[in-house]
């Protein structure tokens, strides 16, 4: 990617950024670069965000850094070659500038319930495997690492257990 001048995330097409990202690293479908091949060829087919067939999602944009300024959020849809919307996660990922060009700062892949920014955490919340209860993700800026990490995980009850029949 280009330099940004004047230091905005937001003057980037985060359709560009991923792009980018897809054909920095072709063929790769696990680790922090990877979808599935299907996905890939979907964002590069992508014209604009939003048109049919487009799995990305439009960014959001936060301070995750602590620096005074915004960080891209961009999510997508990544499904299984061949799968259904029901097989599919959200890759999420988030970018920041450094000197002027964007660097990617997070990425996972999730399945979930809903995604939230407070403060300068990022929170995922995702279906548990027991019954009635959730999975909470919260992933936060690391300096040292200059990246977000884990930072907290949690299994939460969200509704009462169901008393026995009889």
């Amino acid at each position: 990617m280009p330099a940004v001048p004047g230091g905005d995330i937001r003057a980037l097409s985060a359709l560009a950024v991923v792009q980018a990202e897809v054909a920095a690293h072709p063929g790769v479908v696990t680790g922090g670069d990877g979808m599935y091949a299907d996905t890939a060829r979907r964002i590069t087919a992508c014209a604009r965000i939003g048109a049919p067939g487009c799995p990305l999602r439009e960014p959001r944009f936060h301070d995750l850094t602590g620096n005074g300024k915004d960080e891209m959020i961009v999510g997508f849809e990544d499904r299984p070659d061949g799968g259904s919307a029901a097989d599919a996660s959200l890759g999420l990922r988030a970018y920041t500038l450094d000197h002027g060009v964007a660097v990617r700062i997070l990425s996972t892949h999730v399945r979930p319930l809903s995604v939230e920014v407070a403060g300068r955490e990022v929170i995922v919340r995702e279906p548990a495997e027991l019954p009635g209860y959730e999975n909470r993700s919260v992933y936060a800026w690391d300096a040292d690492l200059r990246g977000m990490t884990l930072h907290r995980e949690e299994i939460r009850r969200v509704r009462p257990a169901t008393p026995p029949a009889g």
